[in-house]
């Protein structure tokens, strides 16, 4: 049976695609095998689902728990810290940025380089995608997943949460350049830039928004109108791209962010379209979605690789 020619073909389907998330899987049939809404779950099956799941803890995490453990003396004699978060973590990891405060005031010469990974940690699926994507591979079988892509309309969202961040910190007490969020596109910088234009296309697009409010071409939107707008990203994003770059202080990238989009021209294209008009438009990014590119393996697997505990 070995040697018939479709052999390997038939074995790779009838198994989890990538070694890593199979404990996931695993999981899950456990957890799916009592589905009557009266069985108890006892002891040994807990401690069967603990030995199969694995949650990260975030780089910020880490180091502040060995911070922690040294002494003042120690403490206040650190100058730099690089954190190089490369995984999905728990425990909402970008705001992890917040547990410095503290050292950062008792120590001015302390500074922190927040360095977070576009690719593996930032593009991350919550978790209503996690039980998507399982739920796919165990019904439907593994190429159901193989045409998925990174979507163009969540990109400046699943950004604009680690920048919000990075910006509330000043404001929360950190000491003014003890901190700095790097933005990283590597291994594939070329590439990320041109995700990034997304980011500057809604930029423009919310600017332009704005500008239509106060110049009367469009009623103001209240504010629970603006926290459901999915062309509100948040308050000063457009400003926020304007002065990001590859040396900006509190927020940097190390790939080239492109040309800004002309705004005034998005306005005089849509002013003739009311709210629902604009917001139908906010969705026609081109293009519409992403694939990775060497060396990081395939979108979907990506996602099983960094997107999903194991």
């Amino acid at each position: 049976m070995v040697k018939h020619p479709a052999f390997n073909d038939k074995v790779k389907r009838l198994r989890p695609p990538y070694n890593v998330p199979s404990r996931y899987l695993d999981l899950v049939r456990h957890g799916n095998s009592y589905l009557e809404p009266w069985y108890i779950i006892e002891i040994a099956d807990l401690k069967h689902l603990a030995d199969i799941t694995i949650f990260r803890c975030s780089a910020a995490a880490l180091a502040l728990q060995f911070f922690n453990s040294c002494t003042e003396k120690v403490r206040n004699s650190v100058r730099k810290i690089l954190l190089i978060e490369d995984e999905m973590s728990v425990g909402q990891y970008h705001t992890h940025g917040r547990g410095f405060i503290s050292l950062c005031q008792k120590n001015k010469k302390l500074h922190i380089e927040h360095l977070v990974n576009l690719w593996k940690t930032v593009f991350a699926p919550n978790s209503n995608l996690q039980e998507r994507y399982l739920d796919d591979w165990c019904y439907q079988g593994v190429d159901s997943m193989q045409n998925d892509r990174l979507q163009a309309s969540e990109v400046s969202q699943l950004v604009g949460n680690w920048m919000v961040e990075a910006l509330a910190l000043p404001s929360l007490g950190m000491p003014e350049g003890s901190f700095t969020l790097v933005l990283d596109g590597d291994p594939i910088p070329e590439h990320t830039s041109k995700v990034f234009r997304i980011m500057q296309r809604d930029a423009a697009w919310q600017a332009a928004l704005g500008l239509c409010c106060s110049r009367g071409l469009l009623p103001k939107p209240s504010s629970r109108q603006r926290g459901y707008n999915s062309c509100f990203i948040f308050e000063g994003f457009p400003e926020v791209m304007q002065t990001l770059s590859t040396t900006s202080s509190l927020i940097r990238c190390n790939f080239d962010l492109g040309v800004p989009y002309d705004v005034e021209a998005i306005i005089e294209n849509y002013r003739d379209l009311d709210w629902d008009g604009w917001y139908s438009q906010w969705f026609s990014h081109s293009p519409s979605e992403f694939q990775t590119e060497p060396p990081l393996p395939p979108w979907h697997e990506l996602r099983w690789l960094r997107g999903l505990p194991c």
